[in-house]
């Protein structure tokens, strides 16, 4: 009785593949957040955060690894266990970045402190401004607003009287906007040119006075100054302040940090191999069938408990303790925690099925599988189109590449829309992963009516324009949370639409002899397309700022609108479309 209840895939099903996605979005999506949040640049943490993805594209080395030694069963818990080991131990073992500011308290270094340096920097327009936003910042550190008043004032006369408002003094008109429109904790920087003048210089000290009271009600104090002084010394790289204690983190002190993450990669990729073939063991084809829509949503459920719920986690126990390291041990450790629960259950409930043994009989079977292995990779590249199928999978999804890993830092940064952790985990890990997976199920039911040929370029044009989106984000800024979350929904449901038509490509071209393992080549592809980008999207952002790194992302989209035309005119025009019975 009790061994029929437990091989029930009611019982098994959904927890399994909730459990595939854990590690995966913990790796590959909390990874990058996180390392944002501690300050890492953009360069070192995509290129760094695209390392971890490796697993993902070398998985079918090992893979006949899994297939012949031990058991799946015996692969989904030997690998749960040692990623529960890998989460406690990054939940233990994460630093505490010195240049982490606590958002409270006394900081190593106050805004006093800053203004001893800046007062013995020679009288010029730039040090002006470093001067003027140093006073006013420690004005407002104080919730002093009658010196705010003051300090707006003398500064605004000097202004007059010390400089003429033209071209020599645009490095002061520029850096007077830094940080000083701040309203829904979005810190931003008004573009000044030839035609500023001293009547609009008035209208920004009028703003500055409009909004002081918000600032001081608003504003944690010395995160507001710890965030201004990132802005101001990225805009006056030529002004030399060594003693700054703000500078960004090197990704160097998170080496005990990437490799725990690495090995829970390489788990996790292990436990997707292991889960997909015990999935195809453990019950006969039609229970199969029933059950693949349930297996897919709960991976789906598992994207937005990784991207959003963890992500809300971090962001409220920030809000609440105004300790960055410290909230995201405690999203490691719920994380660890929930995984831990799901593992120890498996133990006990997850069926031992009689098809699922290993496939180690003999020494001759060995042999024959490794050269059967070896034999599927030869054929794959003498397919007919093979060499324009490797590029469609590698650009078709280019401007995508560049995009995933710089949008959650955008989001945060401070010369992005520096947004709190808490919105990001709403707006981007929910809103945005409901429109991907809403995307995706459209895409699906367009791809069954027209076929593949026919919904290809409207699925290119679905991957490609809504790129848009983040172009206006990065010029305009806006400060209200529904049109964000608006603007990223659309950008995300264009990819989930989108990429059904590269997931049913990848399909069209396995078509024949060993499909599996074909299918299994271009997946690594695919794994691929995404890590060349990302190893140097972040390093090209650092050097042309967001406004010009987004627009560059659509440059790409060429790439894309490219290989669709080659790709599309060699496309079975009855492929994918669902045949009337």
């Amino acid at each position: 009785m009790a061994n029929k209840f437990t091989k029930t895939p009611w019982l098994w099903v959904p927890t399994l593949y909730f459990a595939e996605g854990i590690p995966y979005f913990l790796v590959n999506n909390i990874s990058v957040m996180m390392f944002a949040k501690m300050g890492v640049p953009n360069g070192q943490l995509a290129f760094f955060t695209t390392l971890l993805y490796f697993p993902w594209f070398l998985k079918g080395l090992w893979s006949p690894i899994v297939d012949v030694i031990k058991t799946k069963r015996w692969w989904i818990v030997a690998m749960q266990v040692l990623m529960v080991a890998m989460m406690v131990l990054l939940t233990l073992t994460l630093p505490k970045p010195d240049n982490i500011l606590p958002a409270q308290g006394t900081p190593e270094q106050t805004p006093q402190d800053i203004m001893e340096q800046v007062d013995n920097l020679p009288f010029t327009p730039s040090n002006l401004a470093i001067q003027v936003q140093e006073n006013f910042f420690n004005a407002v550190a104080t919730n002093d607003k009658d010196e705010f008043l003051k300090l707006d004032k003398f500064y605004g006369e000097r202004l007059m009287q010390e400089f003429a408002v033209d071209s020599s003094s645009l490095v002061f008109s520029h850096s007077i906007n830094i940080g000083i429109r701040v309203k829904d904790g979005i810190v931003w920087a008004p573009e000044v040119d030839d035609t500023t003048s001293t009547k609009s210089l008035s209208k920004i000290r009028e703003f500055n006075i409009a909004n002081l009271q918000w600032k001081i009600d608003n504003l944690n104090k010395w995160k507001f100054v710890r965030d201004y002084r990132k802005s101001l010394i990225k805009q006056n790289e030529k002004i030399n302040i060594s003693d700054v204690s703000d500078t960004p983190t090197n990704v160097s002190i998170f080496w005990l940090t990437l490799i725990l993450f690495i090995i829970t990669a390489f788990a996790s990729a292990t436990h997707d191999i292991s889960a997909d073939g015990y999935y195809m063991l453990a019950h006969d084809q039609s229970s199969q069938a029933a059950f693949i829509g349930i297996r897919s949503t709960f991976y789906r459920i598992s994207s937005v408990f990784g991207q959003g719920v963890l992500v809300m986690i971090a962001g409220f126990v920030e809000t609440s303790t105004d300790n960055i390291p410290f909230s995201w041990q405690i999203t490691l450790g719920v994380s660890a925690i929930v995984f831990a629960l799901i593992t120890l259950y498996h133990i006990f409930y997850l069926p031992k099925s009689k098809n699922d043994t290993p496939r180690i009989a003999g020494s001759g079977e060995k042999v024959d599988n490794w050269s059967e292995i070896l034999h599927s990779f030869v054929t794959f590249f003498k397919k007919k189109g093979v060499w324009l199928a490797i590029a469609f999978m590698l650009l078709y999804r280019l401007p995508e590449g560049f995009l995933i890993k710089l949008c959650q830092p955008f989001l945060v940064d401070a010369n992005g829309l520096n947004l709190p952790t808490q919105m990001v985990g709403i707006v981007y890990g929910t809103f945005g992963v409901i429109a991907l997976l809403a995307g995706g199920v459209v895409g699906g039911l367009v791809a069954s009516r027209l076929g593949l040929k026919k919904s290809l370029w409207w699925m290119a044009i679905g991957m490609t324009l809504p790129c848009l989106t983040f172009v206006y984000l990065a010029m305009a800024l806006p400060e209200n949370p529904v049109i964000i979350t608006i603007a990223l929904a659309i950008e995300q449901f264009g990819y989930g639409f989108g990429f059904t038509a590269y997931m049913l490509y990848m399909m069209y071209f396995s078509e024949g002899e060993f499909k599996t393992s074909h299918y299994a080549i271009c997946t690594a592809f695919m794994a691929l397309s995404m890590m060349l980008p990302g190893f140097v999207a972040g390093y090209i952002q650092e050097a042309i700022g967001y406004v010009w790194f987004f627009w560059m992302v659509m440059l790409c989209c060429v790439a894309t609108v490219v290989v669709t035309f080659l790709a599309e005119r060699k496309v079975d025009p009855a492929y994918g479309k669902k045949t009337k019975e």
